[in-house]
């Protein structure tokens, strides 16, 4: 869709055409479908492509495009889980697996985020898991939303279900960025309170983690060489001062 001058000026569109280091893109083989997915769970989405063969239009084939682009901004994905026991409960055999179960997703959760960004600005925005059910659609089985560029915890985290009950939905503060959200709308019998909801929070650990570790335990040793010689000084300086204490004294008592 070519944008109006008017939409151009008030700069309500900002997509660019990206040319440069998308050749994986190009094929000759025709395309049936394409869809987005996290591959390597990174926060970037990855494309996932459905081509057709040039002799046989039946016969599909796929083929997976990593997403390599620089991309400094954070990200939460989330997955509301259709509410079954976390562990093995108590009507659970003696032989059951290690795992316990988690369920399947829940069609039609909502789930909705406040982050304050850089300049101090509060934001808000909500999206919904797996919104379509209609044939052929491909949608991830989480949400995965950016938040932008932003110092501080996600303030408040909001996930709703279509539970017909008074309290159909649980919120939680503090959440950390570049997470990956888990939440179990677990109720012991229709009716519950939220209390028994869960929330279960996994960090990908970067290729920045080791550098992080190195730059903390430095910083560590910096601080405790420094306690350590200003606990010495003051010791030092406390002896000379009890030590002219003593000699006073003495010198009075003569």
């Amino acid at each position: 869709v070519v944008c109006s001058h008017a939409a151009t000026v008030a700069n309500r569109r900002l997509l660019t055409a990206v040319h440069d280091g998308v050749q994986s893109l190009e094929t000759k083989k025709p395309l049936v479908l394409g869809t987005f997915f996290d591959l390597d769970d990174d926060g970037t989405l990855d494309i996932m492509m459905i081509t057709a063969s040039d002799q046989d239009a039946n016969r599909w084939s796929t083929q997976v495009v990593f997403n390599n682009f620089f991309n400094d901004a954070f990200f939460a994905k989330t997955l509301v889980l259709n509410g079954v026991c976390l562990k093995w409960c108590s009507s659970g055999e003696p032989d059951s697996p290690i795992r316990s179960p988690y369920g399947v997703n829940y069609p039609g959760a909502s789930i909705k985020f406040t982050i304050v960004d850089t300049s101090g600005n509060k934001r808000l925005t909500q999206v919904a898991q797996l919104p379509q059910s209609n044939y052929m659609v491909r949608l991830t089985p989480y949400s995965l939303f950016g938040l932008g560029r932003t110092n501080n915890y996600i303030e408040d985290l909001f996930a709703g279900t279509t539970y017909n009950q008074s309290q159909w939905y649980r919120s939680w503060s503090g959440v950390i960025p570049n997470s990956q959200l888990v939440i179990s709308p677990y109720q012991v019998k229709p009716g519950d309170q939220v209390d028994n909801w869960r929330i279960e929070l996994y960090i990908n650990v970067g290729s920045s983690a080791v550098g992080v570790l190195v730059v903390l335990l430095v910083t560590i040793f910096v601080l405790l060489v420094t306690v350590l010689v200003l606990n010495w000084l003051e010791r030092r300086e406390d002896k000379k001062e009890k030590d002219r204490s003593l000699h006073v004294i003495n010198f009075d008592a003569l």
